[in-house]
């Protein structure tokens, strides 16, 4: 019988971590603090979203949907005109390129409208699923990739002239974005959906007749269907921080997977180590235990400039529009991460959210959350409740997607929805 063969039998550097882990102990214990504050958040919100998708022969068939809750003391009740996985939103990813990302950037879209919707419910604290950091991070290289194809193979005179037309079909779309008001989140969404296939095709049209070079066509559409969704997910959150701002709740988010590596990069020559494991490693058994990451590395802020450029050329690549992101990211670039740790057994969670709330936000976030703490699993009970409100099955996407495939009448779109060969093979 074949013995299980793992490659961390032989990682060589493994061993030098360990050696580094060791000495870094003292400066993480140091660092450690129980999780302890001598106020709490009375009334918190949670939120979580849900995408499952089915692979067609030319398109991507999704499903959405979102779900919050909101506790007061230790009552839970749902939020009006929110309903998870029992009513989702279908859309189609066509061209598919870029499917997945382009998924998890319409996800974290309704996500941030669910939560912008429950804020008239008053709310001291909304807790999201994820990481701020991942957030500010945004947008994929994907996107970027898309944008420098097509410049690359424009002349400067070309390149001009599409950075004008881009520019300009962004704000176009920011306008009719901000003049919708948001009363149901789901048919919110639904309604942007709908309107950005339209500006899509419009806008497509207009770019290949300014750009008559067909070489660059494939990843301008790529680029046109990405810079919208991107620029409606990045509105969404400056809108989300600031109703928060003006109705004083403050927004958190709660990673029960953090792939972040603050901590190891800068104090580890073996940074492969993720934050998570490195603290699961030092803390052991220990319970109600928290870390600021600020206490041990310096936090850098995340440039305004990276995905936006101004009709000056100041800036990288052209994907946000300018004046939405430079004063977001002016005004909530900067972060807090903590880390913390309810139960013996239970995760290392990551919390993280804008730096102009203070430190001590931080660390009242965590204390409010030990009331509702999961003892099997050292993770909100709330936060349970709403991924397996919204979580949906890919059985079910893949059912609803042969249904489509099924009724439609055109051919071309038949071959588009029609099921990849892996399953018609049966591989």
């Amino acid at each position: 019988m074949s013995t299980w063969s793992s490659p961390l039998d032989r990682i060589s550097w493994l061993e030098v971590a360990r050696v580094e882990l060791e000495a870094l102990k003292g400066r993480v214990s140091s660092a450690t603090t129980s999780i302890y504050f001598e106020d709490e958040f009375d009334s918190m919100a949670f939120v979580d979203g849900s995408v499952a998708c089915d692979e067609r022969r030319g398109a991507v068939l999704a499903m959405f949907s979102s779900f919050a809750l909101l506790v007061k003391g230790k009552t839970m009740k749902g939020v009006e005109h929110v309903f998870g996985k029992k009513r989702p939103i279908m859309y189609a990813i066509f061209p598919r390129y870029g499917a997945e990302t382009r998924l998890n950037t319409l996800m974290r879209a309704l996500e941030f409208a669910t939560a912008r919707h429950l804020l008239k419910e008053g709310p001291e604290a909304v807790f999201m699923d994820g990481s701020y950091v991942s957030v500010l991070l945004a947008p994929s290289g994907i996107v970027r990739s898309a944008y420098r194809e097509v410049v690359q193979g424009l002349s400067p005179s070309e390149k001009k002239g599409f950075e004008e037309l881009a520019r300009e079909l962004i704000a176009s779309w920011l306008e009719l974005v901000e003049g919708e008001e948001l009363k149901n989140p789901a048919a919110y969404f639904e309604l942007f959906l709908y309107k950005k296939s339209e500006l899509e095709d419009l806008a497509q049209r207009k770019f290949r007749k300014a750009l008559p070079n067909k070489a660059v066509w494939r990843s301008l559409l790529d680029y046109i269907c990405m810079v919208l969704e991107e620029n409606f997910a990045l509105f969404q959150l400056v809108k989300l921080l600031e109703e928060a701002r003006s109705s004083n709740t403050v927004v958190f988010w709660l990673a029960k997977d953090a792939d972040s590596s603050f901590i190891s990069k800068e104090l580890l020559s073996t940074s492969r180590l993720t934050d998570a494991s490195l603290l699961e490693y030092l803390w052991g058994r220990k319970e109600l235990v928290c870390l600021r990451v600020s206490e041990l590395v310096e936090i850098p802020r995340v440039s305004p400039w990276r995905a936006a450029k101004d009709p000056n050329g100041r800036g990288g690549d052209l994907v946000f529009h300018h004046k939405l992101a430079v004063p977001f990211y002016e005004s909530w670039g900067s972060y807090e991460v903590w880390y913390a740790k309810y139960a013996k057994y239970g995760p290392v969670l990551q919390i993280s959210y804008p730096s102009s709330y203070g430190a001590s936000a931080g660390l009242k976030a965590l204390h409010s959350l030990t009331r509702l703490i999961d003892e099997r699993y050292g993770y909100p009970k709330p936060m349970l409740h709403v991924h397996h409100s919204t979580v949906l099955e890919k059985k079910a996407v893949e059912t609803v997607a042969d249904a489509v495939w099924l009724a439609e009448k055109d051919p071309l779109k038949r071959a588009i929805l029609g099921r990849s060969g892996r399953k018609l093979v049966g591989l």
